[in-house]
């Protein structure tokens, strides 16, 4: 027994020698291989053409202030003209400002009336004021939408609802108040005719006229003359020449001889 037991220590000192043999060989070619590798990294970044050596760079020379101004073209090399269709943009036009404005597009207003303003007149007719007499001459005829009135020319009785004023032909007719002329017509009955607005809601018409100086859109006063006395239709022949005049209020005919003067 103690013979076997001698034989086992040499047997155990031979495998821990190869072991640690083993071991050194091992860490000797790792140890190898590293520096083999490092050698071969170095290589490659001094043959990639990236590595700067920094210590060859010179510092660049301060500029002074005149050397960085900006050079006119006589100091640059020689420019050629740039073409208008070399630009990718249309050249900008100057902006008219005051003071640089041409003569021609400052546009002096124009007077109106002599320089007056003109405003819409404002027609304000009362009852109460009354009417001023449109023609000088006597009444032939009276209003009357009541009872009928006897028509000598058509001999027969109708009713009347205007004024017929006896007047020789040529005699000036007047405006009875301040009025716009608003229509300007003729009819087989009363001829030539103008509508005035006196405002407030009340218009007069005038018939049988001729040579009237005013048309639509005027403004006349009181007293103005606005035409002359015409010939008679043939529905007046037998009366003789007249002014037909006839008043309303808010379209509803009334009776003009309650407002006009003496």
């Amino acid at each position: 027994m103690k013979t076997q037991k001698n034989n086992k220590k040499p047997k155990m000192l031979k495998e821990k020698i190869i072991m640690i043999a083993s071991s050194a060989f091992v860490m000797t070619a790792l140890t190898v291989s590293g520096l083999y590798m490092k050698d071969k990294d170095t290589e490659k970044h001094e043959d990639n053409g990236y590595s700067i050596d920094l210590s060859q760079i010179e510092p660049a020379p301060e500029s002074s202030p005149q050397e960085l101004a900006f050079l006119t073209p006589s100091e640059n090399v020689e420019q050629a003209p740039i073409s208008e269709d070399a630009l990718d943009y249309a050249p900008v036009e100057p902006e008219e400002t005051e003071g640089n404005v041409p003569e021609e597009s400052v546009a002096e207003p124009e007077p109106v009336n002599g320089g007056d303003v003109v405003i819409g007149q404002t027609l304000n007719f009362t009852a109460e004021e009354g009417l001023v007499m449109p023609t000088e001459g006597f009444v032939l005829m009276h209003y009357n939408m009541d009872n009928t009135v006897y028509f000598a020319t058509l001999d027969q009785y109708k009713y009347n609802p205007a004024v017929i004023i006896s007047a020789p032909e040529g005699e000036p007719v007047y405006a009875c108040a301040d009025g716009e002329v608003v229509s300007v017509f003729s009819n087989e009955e009363i001829g030539q005719s103008m509508i005035l607005d006196l405002g407030n809601g009340y218009q007069v018409t005038y018939g049988q006229l001729q040579n009237l100086s005013c048309e639509v859109g005027d403004f006349v006063s009181a007293g103005e003359k606005i035409a002359e006395i015409s010939a008679p239709t043939k529905y007046y022949s037998v009366e003789g020449s007249n002014l037909y005049f006839s008043m309303s209020a808010n379209g509803e005919l009334i009776n003009p001889e309650e407002m006009l003067g003496e």
